[in-house]
């Protein structure tokens, strides 16, 4: 839980927050951003990451759906990232207005972390 992009699922405290009530043409243009910049992941938790030499259209994914952005490689690529309760909140809001394929990897992380597989001992794998 130190590093960007190593918080398996957990939201760091402090990670600042959407600023709420954003429109359609905005929740579009997060689809559309992160359809073609994000990546999508599960495993021990949700996370969703985008990366860009530019801060600026980074700067404004966190302004409206809140995460972190961070620094890699010597500060030449900016990478923000969203975790935990909070991607699954991004990734419901932007699910119809992403491809199949972005669909199906939501629709696997619902089924990961579904109440019954927990129950049975399978958890987060």
């Amino acid at each position: 839980m130190t590093k960007l992009g190593k918080t398996y699922g957990i939201e760091k405290r402090g990670t600042p927050k959407g600023r709420g009530n954003i429109t359609l043409l905005e929740i579009g243009w997060c689809a559309g951003f992160l359809e073609g910049e994000g990546s999508f992941t599960g495993g021990r938790g949700f996370t969703i990451k985008a990366g860009q030499r530019s801060r600026e259209p980074l700067e404004r994914l966190q302004l409206l759906l809140g995460g972190r952005i961070g620094t890699q490689s010597k500060g030449q690529l900016f990478r923000w990232s969203v975790s935990g309760p909070r991607a699954r909140g991004v990734a419901l809001t932007l699910y119809p207005l992403l491809s199949e394929r972005r669909q199906e990897q939501i629709r696997g992380w619902i089924h990961q972390d579904s109440p019954e597989r927990l129950r049975r001992g399978g958890g987060l794998s």
